[in-house]
């Protein structure tokens, strides 16, 4: 009596991830080439022909991207689906590197818009690594932890391979997505260059501003111990900060005679500075959950 070792079958999903690519490699960026090489070279061939298999034929219910993290669910012979965990070790190496990159994409902003628009050089992951010691694509093997609940156990089963498949393919249309793998998620490095962005905008329209106002020994150019004494650099009042610029601090500059006092041009000079900072406070708060608090009976102030 013969025994012949009969497939199973998976039960068919309505709705799955399905991959692109039809035959051939899956995940064709060179980024996603290269996260490629760290699950590839530790599963059998067999099982990566079945995860593309899987992947092909829709059978990853979902995929879900944390910081370090992937989670998926495929739909396989059981009726149940199976859970699948992969875990990239070099997001812990990558912890304590965050500041360091965010400024250096902040100082190559242009790159940095590129990658957002979909395309990463991988000079630029080069330098990333070399200026701030953050790993966004791993220039070699490296481990992953991988757990599947399928009763194959510790390998790399054709289940995490096809969420691994998927993931690829999406790696391919962002490239963003790297960041979360490697420990920092994508939104918030997004945010955080642009705050910077934004900052040094504003550093530049004040310089611009300012460096034409007339230079005076009086108390407009040493606004920053008035400023302290009337409460504006405590970050956790910001009502009373806002009052305090638009009252007590723009009284307690004009204290000190000034060749321009007579004149009114510091009055005026100081009085755009003023409506500026309101302004952009308000902007601010506005798009902050505490906006109806904190903004309700403050007065906004018109940018001439």
């Amino acid at each position: 009596m013969s025994w012949y070792y009969t497939p199973s079958k998976p039960y068919g999903v309505k709705g799955g991830l399905i991959a692109k690519s039809k035959r051939g490699d899956i995940g064709t960026s060179w980024w996603s080439q290269g996260i490629q090489k760290g699950f590839l070279p530790h599963s059998y061939d067999s099982y990566i022909s079945r995860g593309k298999n899987y992947a092909r034929k829709g059978q990853v219910i979902s995929v879900k991207i944390d910081e370090g993290k992937i989670t998926g669910y495929v739909q396989g012979s059981d009726r149940t689906p199976y859970k699948v965990t992969v875990d990239f070790d070099y997001a812990d190496e990558n912890s304590g590197h965050e500041k360091a990159l965010v400024e250096y994409l902040n100082e190559n902003y242009t790159l940095f818009l590129r990658m957002l628009s979909g395309d990463l050089t991988e000079n630029f992951n080069r330098d990333i690594k070399k200026n701030t010691g953050f790993t966004l694509v791993p220039d070699s093997r490296f481990s992953l932890s991988t757990w599947c609940s399928c009763p194959v156990g510790s390998d790399i089963c054709k289940h995490t391979l096809a969420v691994l498949f998927i993931l690829s393919e999406q790696l391919d249309e962002d490239p963003m997505i790297l960041f979360t793998l490697a420990g920092m998620d994508k939104e918030r490095v997004i945010g955080e260059v642009r705050d910077l962005q934004y900052r040094g905008e504003i550093a530049d329209e004040e310089s611009e501003f300012t460096e034409n106002l007339p230079c005076s020994e009086g108390t407009f150019w040493h606004m920053g111990d008035n400023l302290k004494k009337a409460g504006y650099f405590d970050p956790g009042d910001e009502p009373g900060v806002l009052t305090s610029v638009s009252e007590s601090v723009y009284k307690a500059l004009m204290e000190d005679s000034s060749p321009y006092d007579g004149t009114g041009q510091i009055f005026g000079d100081v009085d755009k500075l003023r409506g500026k900072a309101m302004k952009r406070a308000a902007l601010l708060l506005r798009s902050s959950e505490y906006y109806d608090e904190l903004l309700s009976g403050l007065p906004l102030f018109d940018e001439d």
